[in-house]
């Protein structure tokens, strides 16, 4: 991984930070958007299940009342009861009614919205056949007639009724099993991603403090062992730089300063060996190679001075 080496100390560490945060920042975007979809579902749970099966069930308690309300006008004993049977049953009428128009306005589909469909044209036909011909008995008080229509039509019809409020029910239950299943892979799905998330930013966390630590501290440790060795005066080890990072360019400089230094020492051990030569001065502020020069010129002036008392 060369491209490693080449980078800078601030980019490696800011690589790690930032891929651990993204990680990060990626699982929390994901479990949002599963919390939504789970709320979504919920949502549609009780819209789609509670809320209907709660108006179903009204219904079919309404329709039970209705069918007793019915039942009291065929009975002579109940007669001077029969204005206020009337007006039981036009409530429950209504009652029903709304019911059942709310729940067909509502978005279902398929046997459901078939099945709701159904319920309204038998109520229909209950209302106009069962429902109309009983009252219309009772009021002539034709209560045998009246008992009649109860017992055939309306039993027929009702028993109708009531295999096609089972039957939503039925749906409507199925429909919750849908959802729930759907929030069971949604809760699965979330679980997976968190848990590959995890893991994931465990495999970059290791990443970093196994591999980018070291890449960072390594040459570091390296450069220390190069200082100490100049600092034992020891400028023969070899230097090798194979990077471009900060490290890169610092043990550049201590080649560069190795270079020089050496430079310096051979000048020394040529002086040492009566070779008086100057040395190149790395900068103006090279107080080392001034120093030998004026060393070198202060030698050469000697030897002039005593070439010329010689000579005398």
């Amino acid at each position: 991984m060369n491209w490693l080496k080449n980078l800078k100390f601030v980019r490696k560490i800011q690589g790690g930070y930032t891929l651990l945060g993204a990680i990060s920042t990626i699982i929390a975007l994901v479990g949002y958007y599963y919390l939504g979809e789970i709320s979504d579902v919920k949502d549609r749970l009780v819209k789609e299940y509670v809320v209907p099966q709660q108006q179903v069930s009204t219904i079919y308690s309404i329709f039970q009342k209705t069918q007793f309300v019915l039942l009291q006008t065929t009975i002579p004993a109940f007669g001077p009861q029969f204005g206020e049977n009337i007006k039981s049953f036009n409530q429950g009428k209504k009652k029903i009614e709304t019911a059942l128009d709310s729940l067909l306005n509502s978005n279902f589909e398929g046997d459901i919205k078939n099945d709701l469909a159904d319920v309204k044209t038998i109520w229909n036909e209950y209302k106009s056949i069962v429902a109309d011909g009983i009252l219309s008995a009772a009021a002539s008080q034709s209560y045998e007639m009246a008992a009649d229509i109860s017992t055939t039509s309306g039993e027929e019809v009702g028993k109708k009724l009531v295999e096609k409020f089972e039957r939503v029910n039925t749906n409507l239950s199925l429909k919750s099993d849908e959802l729930n299943a759907k929030v069971k892979d949604t809760v699965s799905e979330a679980g997976i991603f968190a848990l590959l998330g995890m893991l994931l930013g465990a495999l970059v966390y290791l990443f970093d403090i196994l591999y980018l630590a070291p890449a960072v501290t390594k040459p570091i440790n390296k450069l220390k062992e190069i200082v100490k060795e100049f600092a034992l005066g020891n400028y023969e080890l070899v230097i090798e730089n194979s990077s471009k990072d900060e490290v890169g360019e610092l043990t550049d400089l201590f080649i560069e300063l190795q270079t020089a230094q050496k430079e310096k020492i051979y000048a020394a051990e040529q002086i040492s060996a009566g070779d008086f030569h100057r040395v190149k001065l790395a900068s103006d502020k090279d107080a080392l190679a001034i120093a030998f020069n004026k060393e070198v010129e202060t030698i050469e002036n000697l030897l002039s001075e005593a070439d010329m008392l010689v000579e005398a």
